[in-house]
């Protein structure tokens, strides 16, 4: 199964409309045409009714594998997600300069800073406060 058939797949069913989807994925319209016919033939089924005044509509295949193609998406997007992490692309520290005002204000949302904290713990959170030319350095 070729997942880049089911992306395209997934934009054209949610915009009802090849050219729209093709603008949305930055491929040309024939692209995304040609990608239709191959999954459909593929498939060897018919993904959607094409109506001149409606659009492109789901059929009832398609429908359902419109809610499967959704999935692969996500668990895709959770691959890359994982091994993102484990390859450190996610890694780091934040550092942030202020100057002494602005620190001020920003110590002053500690909620929104405990809860960055309870949810990227693996991302160090550090604020600097000086003046400008002591930031810039």
């Amino acid at each position: 199964m070729n997942l880049n058939l089911l992306r395209i797949f997934v934009q054209v069913a949610e915009t009802s409309n090849i050219t729209e989807a093709s603008k949305a994925l930055f491929i040309s319209q024939p692209a995304v045409s040609k990608a239709i016919k191959n999954l459909e033939a593929s498939l060897r089924i018919q993904l959607f009714i094409r109506d001149k005044h409606k659009g492109l509509l789901l059929t009832e295949a398609g429908r359902e594998i419109l809610v499967l193609a959704r999935q692969m998406k996500a668990i895709e997007n959770s691959i890359y997600q994982i091994a993102g992490r484990e390859n450190r692309l996610l890694g780091g520290k934040i550092k942030v300069g202020s100057f002494p005002a602005a620190t001020t204000n920003l110590l002053s949302i500690p909620d929104r800073l405990a809860m960055y904290t309870l949810s990227y713990f693996e991302h160090p959170f550090l604020l600097f406060s000086s003046f400008l030319d002591s930031i810039i350095r």
